[in-house]
């Protein structure tokens, strides 16, 4: 009997020891990623996953449009600073989109009021997850119901990577007891991964760290953090693609840029493109090749500093661009090649946000957290962001990746067009990455040289 026991204990001892062997140490385990346990549901007449094959978008989609678009300019202004800088607007708002899941009350109503007045909770969800799932997927070949909201199965296409990557979180401090609906919802709409961890743990930043890899060069994502805050967000974005129409090495030619510093020599890169103008700038308007994604260009008019054109670059300015395209009409643009550093390490957006609308949110003593967790101390206290790197030249558009810098063309086999308007960039201007059905920005920066 004594040998049974003894055998069965080290069979007990062996297993656990295989148990913890397998264990990876440095990612997440379940009880730290709460989102681990649950699965997206497969029912696309509910959660409109275009990874799982929904094809169409929710009802009021275009109104969420044009109300989450107004959100992210007004973010857009209020994050403007001189100088080169790109961020991702749409993450901050699928963040807030998610929190409000999470919120009850008055501060649920101003989340929801300030981002998409007149839309449901539930209608806003499923627009959410209809955007975010579609920009991710469409450069995709993995369409299977298994296959990540995040596009982790990135594919190659002609040798070529196309990809949107948008990742999210939100960070609980400790124990706090999470709410099985909240991490349900987060995993339905947004597949946005729900952590809980020590802020003072120096092993679970590593973790954290590790996640978002790819996103900081392999950087720290946060020195420390404030063990006084309850719940954060964090956010990352990257892009790859090619151009829908590939430039030729003879559309590439040496010239002047007009920076805040004086000229400076740089690759201009000349094409036909969508042409727009309205009365204080003249833009156009370029596709990728596989993202479901468009570039606009904005060059205020001469006279008008990149300053005051971005800060009061509303809905309005916006809407009047897109409007003046003529199909019939391009431009003969001579786009300079160029790249923006994203951070290595995570910035607070919070004050950005307030500014936006949400002003009570993030104040412990008057904000409600009762659909998060049945604690009563929780409270969503910052968002932080890491903002992406953007590179612009004749091999398409990259990040912490790029498909190169070179034309995919030796010569041009039909010479450009001739047109009535040539429009130069050779002066400060800001951009857009937007999607190409809802026109929902997804990237905003600007590009002074």
């Amino acid at each position: 009997m004594m040998k049974k026991a003894i055998s069965f204990a080290l069979c007990l001892l062996m297993a656990g020891t295989v148990l913890t062997a397998c264990s990876n140490p440095d990612e997440f385990s379940d009880s730290e990623n709460l989102s681990l346990k649950y699965t997206r549901s497969d029912k696309t007449d509910d959660t409109f996953n275009y990874a799982d094959g929904a094809d169409t978008a929710p009802s009021s989609y275009d109104t969420y449009s044009a109300k989450i678009t107004d959100f992210e300019l007004r973010l857009f202004r209020n994050r403007h600073k001189s100088g080169s800088y790109v961020f991702c607007p749409a993450n901050a708002v699928l963040n807030l989109e998610t929190v409000a899941n999470g919120a009850s009350g008055d501060t649920q109503e101003e989340i929801t009021n300030a981002l998409c007045s007149g839309v449901t909770l539930e209608n806003m969800n499923q627009c959410a997850s209809y955007f975010a799932s579609r920009i991710q997927s469409v450069a995709s070949s993995d369409k299977s119901p298994e296959s990540s909201q995040s596009s982790e199965n990135d594919t190659e296409k002609n040798g070529a990577k196309n990809f949107v990557k948008l990742s999210n979180s939100v960070i609980s401090n400790d124990n706090a007891d999470i709410m099985t609906g909240f991490l349900q919802t987060t995993k339905d709409y947004y597949d946005t991964d729900v952590l809980r961890f020590d802020y003072a743990s120096d092993d679970a930043l590593k973790k954290l760290d590790k996640k978002y890899a790819d996103f900081t060069n392999s950087g720290s994502v946060f020195k420390n953090l404030d063990a006084k805050q309850s719940v954060i967000s964090l956010s990352a974005a990257d892009i790859c693609d090619r151009w829908l129409n590939p430039y030729a090495q003879t559309d590439l030619e040496k010239g002047k840029f007009k920076s805040a510093d004086g000229e400076k020599e740089v690759t201009y890169m000349t094409s036909n493109e969508t042409y727009m103008k309205s009365n204080k700038a003249t833009a156009v308007m370029k596709y990728f090749s596989q993202t479901p994604l468009k570039m606009m260009i904005v060059m205020p008019n001469e006279g008008v500093s990149l300053d005051d054109y971005a800060t009061d670059f509303t809905s309005l300015e916006y809407t009047t661009l897109l409007d003046s395209v003529d199909v019939t009409k391009t431009a003969k643009a001579k786009i300079p090649e160029f790249s923006v550093d994203g951070s290595k390490s995570a910035e607070d957006v919070t004050q950005i946000v307030e500014k936006s609308g949400i002003n009570s949110s993030f104040t412990a003593d008057r904000s409600s957290y009762k659909n998060l967790s049945r604690s009563d101390d929780i409270a969503f206290s910052a968002m932080y962001d890491i903002a992406p790197s953007l590179s612009i030249n004749a091999g398409g558009i990259g990040g912490m990746q790029s498909n190169g810098d070179k034309a995919e063309l030796e010569k041009r086999i039909q010479k450009l067009a001739d047109t009535d308007v040539t429009v130069e960039f050779n002066r400060p201007f800001m951009f857009v990455i937007l999607d190409n059905e809802s026109d929902i920005p997804l990237y905003m920066g600007t590009y002074t040289g």
